[in-house]
């Protein structure tokens, strides 16, 4: 999947626990196609990632703003 601001390939954020020993979960974070995504889950949470414009969308591929962190 491609980001809509600047063509570039999207990197999905995966929430919750994962299994690090997982060998082709590895290879997909290194490979930069899937992002950790931490355990908390809000409604709603980004759901993928352009690393070259620094965006963060939606399912519906929205742009949404980083949410901060206190």
């Amino acid at each position: 999947m491609n980001c809509p601001n600047c063509g570039n390939e999207l990197s999905e954020i995966i929430y919750g626990k994962v299994n690090l020993d997982d060998d082709d979960l590895k290879k997909e974070i290194d490979d930069n196609k899937i992002i950790l995504g931490g355990c908390v889950i809000y409604e709603d949470s980004p759901k993928y990632y352009c690393r070259f414009c620094n965006h963060y969308f939606n399912e519906d591929m929205e742009d949404v703003d980083e949410r901060e962190t206190e």
